[in-house]
């Protein structure tokens, strides 16, 4: 069982990669350059994953097979290849479109980005009625409404 599969239940935080960074401790003799490591890796896989979300049915069934198992289930290449009876090769060659044909997406549209935008910004708002700052709040949904019709309006 790969290592990411015993973190399982922690949500996408500190937490969670702290428990990634533990299961590296053994692969790596310098725990600063493996939390590095772990980090970056985990984040682009984190990427590729949302971007996923938006972008994946542009994707080949094989293409989002082998960014899932990459991405979700955390297994190698090597047992990538196993699960789906194809070289190591192939699954790497496989992620590797699938990585450009996201990213490529992604720059063309953007709906990732603006999804973050209009998140980022609705928790903002949230937060502003909660702390009972009524006019802050209608500043930032005025402004997301606008930067929703002004994106719309470019589409």
């Amino acid at each position: 069982m790969p290592f990411f599969s015993r973190c399982q239940g922690k949500s996408l935080d500190s937490g969670f990669l702290l428990c990634i960074m533990k299961r590296c401790q053994g692969f790596f003799p310098d725990m600063k350059e493996a939390g590095v490591l772990a980090r970056e890796e985990l984040e682009r896989k984190v990427d590729l994953a949302f971007l996923a979300a938006f972008y994946g049915g542009l994707l080949t069934e094989h293409q989002r097979r082998v960014l899932s198992l990459y991405c979700e289930e955390d297994l190698s290449l090597g047992e990538i290849a196993e699960e789906v009876g194809a070289s190591r090769q192939s699954v790497h060659e496989a992620l590797s479109r699938a990585e450009a044909k996201l990213f490529e997406m992604e720059a063309s549209l953007g709906v990732a980005a603006r999804f973050r935008r209009m998140e980022a910004g609705l928790e903002a708002a949230l937060r502003a009625v909660r702390e009972k700052d009524n006019a802050r709040a209608e500043r930032l949904l005025e402004e997301l409404l606008r930067l929703d019709q002004e994106e719309s309006n470019g589409l």
